[in-house]
């Protein structure tokens, strides 16, 4: 059984964590602020210990007074929604994970379960082999790395992907993740805080196919990540449901934008997108964000806005289509045969004469009639 203390300004946010967590093997104990948490601590040594404030000068203050108990145990940061500077503030202080509430509860459990209850490690000396991108992400690896002067190869799992990372003399040489180039495959695995790494340790000379030192590899990371996050945070709720506007042109579209807005045809969340194009990386969070801010993601009243002006103007254009037969200028074929031939086959000069009579009846005020088809389509 993992034990956790939460610490926190009251004690609501233990009854949240209890009922996410009822299912798991996890013990938690509310031990109040910080003050209390350092008489408890005294007495027992916890496995993971929670942080949960609304006010981040708060949290920082208690983190602070923490790392001054020089206690070896893990702590995850629950804060509200902020920017990426000052997250990374927290990262800084060595948290094994920020998590922003609220969160849905599957979710919520997820997080917890891959952060306070990772898999079995096996180690060589003091250097983990396996463990979670939870709590020791794609740099945190260079750095391991680094600093053991080690050849190898890492191993990243997130689900059923796999993504590797080459070394020698702990120097970073290759980055493979599917068909992406090195580069592009280092971007994407940077991202993983999800998932488990394994390392292989070996004596090969591994191919170099990423010519950046680690100082550029950790900074590409940094900046990559990011971004990624900047991106993800401003774009809307992942459980709104958009659907793509009713004006679109598919056929206009480049290939790839067009398969993409198929999947929001008959409406889906971002969360369901980004699971299936999950590769996409800050690419694809531009385009996202971009369809949002040029209406071609709606949400459902924006949608159902959109949907009436479409079949209005369909509407319009079939009385439009109507009127313009009707009240159309031009002689009909017929008429303009005849003139044509009048003067080759005089033999049927008396039937264009006839016809012309016919035609006296036709009304030819056709001012008066493109008024009457303006009105009428205004009505529709």
């Amino acid at each position: 059984m993992t034990e956790v203390f939460i610490i926190g300004e009251t004690e609501e946010v233990f009854v949240l964590f209890s009922r996410a967590l009822a299912q798991t093997p996890v013990n938690l104990s509310w031990v109040g602020n910080i003050d209390k948490a350092e008489k408890q601590f005294i007495n027992e040594k916890p496995d993971f210990v929670f942080f949960v404030a609304k006010k981040l000068t708060l949290l920082h203050n208690w983190l602070s007074r923490f790392k001054s108990f020089k206690l070896d145990i893990p702590f995850v940061c629950f804060i509200p929604k902020v920017g990426w500077e000052r997250r990374e503030l927290i990262w800084m202080a060595k948290a094994a994970q920020v998590i922003e509430l609220p969160k849905l509860t599957k979710e919520f459990v997820q997080i917890i379960e891959s952060v306070i209850l990772p898999k079995n490690t096996s180690k060589i000396g003091n250097k983990e082999l396996t463990g979670n991108l939870n709590v020791f992400d794609v740099v945190d690896l260079i750095i391991n790395f680094e600093e053991g002067n080690k050849n190898g190869i890492v191993e990243l799992k997130k689900q059923s992907k796999i993504g590797q990372l080459h070394f020698n003399k702990g120097k970073i040489v290759n980055a493979v993740y599917g068909n992406k180039d090195p580069h592009k495959a280092l971007e994407i695995l940077s991202t993983w805080n999800t998932g488990i790494f394994s390392v292989k340790l070996d004596n090969v000379h591994h191919s170099v196919r990423m010519h950046l030192d680690n100082k550029q590899a950790i900074s590409e990371c940094q900046k990559y990540k990011q971004q990624h996050e900047e991106l993800l945070y401003s774009l809307p709720d992942a459980n709104i449901v958009f659907t793509a506007s009713p004006w679109l042109k598919y056929e206009e579209l480049p290939h790839e934008t067009r398969l993409n807005l198929l999947f929001f045809k008959r409406g889906g969340t971002l969360a369901d997108f980004f699971r299936e194009h999950e590769d996409g990386g800050v690419h694809l969070l531009k385009q996202v964000d971009s369809w949002i801010k040029t209406k071609k993601l709606l949400q459902k009243a924006q949608y159902h806005n959109q949907l009436y002006l479409v079949k209005k103007r369909e509407r319009k254009s079939a009385v439009r289509k109507m009127l313009d037969k009707i009240l159309t200028k031009e002689e009909p074929p017929v008429f303009k045969e005849i003139e044509e031939t009048v003067e080759e086959n005089s033999s049927i000069e008396k039937g264009l004469l006839d016809a012309s009579k016919k035609k006296e009846h036709r009304f030819r005020d056709y001012d008066s009639l493109s008024s009457f088809r303006d009105i009428l389509e205004k009505s529709i």
